[in-house]
């Protein structure tokens, strides 16, 4: 005679081993969706200065540093503005040339913007209209 037992027990082994099969089906399924970019390209993008695309208006220039007002992401349509910042801009920057209440689009270094100080370097400033 059989047990009735042994025969859910030889169920709950196969079960458990098909849910596992499954599982790493789908996790390589999701591993190969994710991967539509290389790793070669994610880092050539994260090496690029000036990912970070601002505008602003002008309020001072003083001692090589700019104050920029109303300053926004430059992508974003009305979007809200991150309020004054002290730009630092990068080499070959004239900020004279930037008279108070010129509209600028600025490119930013990522790892210069600091947003508990409001500071940020500026690698490349154009006076926008």
């Amino acid at each position: 005679m059989k047990k009735e037992g042994s025969n859910l027990g030889i169920v709950y082994i196969f079960a458990t081993v098909g849910l596992i099969i499954l599982a790493i089906i789908v996790s390589a399924i999701i591993n190969s969706v994710k991967s539509g970019a290389t790793s070669a390209d994610i880092r050539a993008r994260a090496g690029v200065k000036g990912t970070l695309q601002f505008v602003g208006v002008v309020t001072t220039a003083d001692a090589g540093v700019l104050t920029v007002s109303d300053l926004k992401f430059a992508d974003s349509r009305n979007g809200k503005s991150l309020g004054t910042w002290q730009v630092t801009p990068g080499q070959g920057v004239d900020i004279y040339a930037l008279p108070a209440g010129s509209k600028v689009l600025l490119a930013v270094d990522p790892k210069t913007f600091l947003a508990e100080t409001f500071t940020l370097t500026a690698v490349q400033i154009k006076r926008t209209r």
